[in-house]
């Protein structure tokens, strides 16, 4: 049975590797998710003897890229990398624990901001910096080459894939700010991507995709000017009401999940058949809600083993020796 510990490479060198690492198998871990490339965060470090607050670069990969599998779009290195790349290293700390490589895919503010050509864009044709869009080529082929030049790596077993597509409108940006209360619907709406590889690839579907934009745009500015904020729950059902009369809505969000899915196809595809991969379809809850990010559970199924990445205290109990855990609120989620 796999037990895995999600990792980051600053918690490790700055506990020192061997302990760290050690500390975990104590646990009862044999596997070691160790974040590749990923994003921004502001880190509270309670076992930290220096650093309890940690704000990690935006938008790098924590191992030295070959250049020679990327095309239009650079990974950015993280300066930790001078230290340990772990990736190449790994065999230098296994003591028996596997690893596989946690990539952030499609969420990138520092890359979004480099390519804004290759970012996501709503109805109106604002881009969303942090969400490159999976549509595009160039990014699919950025997408693919991180994951072979990770799979070059001998010590990498699988790629656990997160945010491999389209993400929701709110996803803690820096700061967001509203005016309005938005609902459901709304979000839902803002989230849809217009940019022009998107509409392409979903006309090649047959929707009217420059309809449904114009019908986007009239339901937001309707909002907007209207007033009236109505609770979540109606919200929600305005949003299903839509579905059954605007058959391109459903056509679109079902187009969107097809791009997904072909994307991570196409990785698989690439990839050596003795590295897996793994997906995590969201990190939002309800979880259920994965389809605004383009995640077709039943399609990802075909060729990924799906992750869903909510742990609770009762299964970390069963599953890790943690004597220190407390017994009181077990159902507590911990993500």
């Amino acid at each position: 049975m796999e037990k895995a510990f999600f990792v980051y490479a600053w918690d490790l060198i700055a506990e020192g590797p061997e302990n760290a690492l050690g500390k975990i198998q104590d646990l009862g871990a044999n596997t070691i998710c160790l974040a590749s490339s990923y994003h921004a965060g502001k880190f509270t470090r309670p076992r930290a003897a220096s650093g309890k607050i940690f704000f990690p670069d935006d938008g790098t990969v924590y191992f030295r890229p070959d250049p020679k599998h990327y095309g239009t779009i650079q990974p950015r290195t993280n300066r930790l990398v001078e230290e340990i790349d772990f990736f190449k290293e790994w065999d230098k700390w296994n003591e028996g624990l596997q690893l596989k490589a946690w990539t952030v895919c499609t969420h990138n503010t520092p890359l979004g901001q480099a390519y804004p050509e290759y970012c996501v864009r709503n109805a109106y044709g604002d881009p969303y910096f942090y969400n490159l869009c999976p549509a595009f080529d160039e990014v699919q082929d950025y997408l693919r080459a991180l994951c072979l030049d990770l799979a070059s790596h001998d010590a990498v077993q699988c790629i656990t894939l997160e945010t491999p597509g389209y993400l929701p409108f709110t996803h803690g940006y820096h700061h967001e700010f509203g005016f309005v209360p938005l609902n459901p619907k709304v979000e839902a709406l803002l989230a849809l991507c217009f940019s022009d590889a998107t509409k392409s690839k979903v006309r090649e579907e047959g929707v009217n995709a420059e309809g449904l934009q114009k019908w986007v745009k009239k339901e937001l500015e309707r909002f907007f000017s209207s007033g009236v904020y109505p609770e979540n729950s109606m919200a929600v059902q305005w949003l299903m009401a839509d579905l059954i009369q605007e058959p391109d809505l459903l056509a679109y969000i079902q187009a969107q999940a097809g791009i997904v899915s072909k994307l991570i196809a196409s990785i698989r595809e690439s990839l050596p058949r003795d590295v897996r991969l793994n997906l995590i379809p969201t990190v939002q809850r309800p979880t259920a809600g994965c389809w605004v990010e383009g995640s077709d559970l039943k399609n990802m199924a075909h060729f990924s083993m799906v992750l869903m990445p909510v742990l609770i205290k009762k299964v970390l109990k069963k599953s890790f020796r943690m004597p220190g855990m407390s017994e009181t609120g077990l159902e507590q989620r911990l993500n």
